[in-house]
């Protein structure tokens, strides 16, 4: 798991990498896309959770259900699993 974790974090670091260009970001994720669930899963990346908390902290429990959210995120759809088990 420690090289997984090690890959995750130097695949995060060429995707986030100052002055990379479109095409160069647009690369790195192409190259990423086979692993990118099951690196981040065993990461200690929260960034999706983190993201979820904000939006659940928005609102109380009897209003989530009639929010709608469409998350156009360029991920694997994991912030709506956390959202999903909030209620929303």
């Amino acid at each position: 798991m420690s090289d997984q974790v090690d890959d995750c974090d130097i695949l995060l670091a060429a995707t986030h990498r100052k002055g990379n260009t479109l095409e160069e970001t647009v690369k790195a994720y192409d190259d990423w896309a086979n692993s990118y669930e099951a690196d981040v899963n065993t990461s200690n990346y929260m960034g999706a959770v983190e993201v979820s908390n904000i939006v659940v902290d928005q609102y109380h429990l009897a209003e989530r259900k009639d929010v709608k959210i469409l998350d156009v995120g360029a991920g694997t759809g994991v912030i709506g699993v956390y959202l999903a088990e909030h209620y929303f």
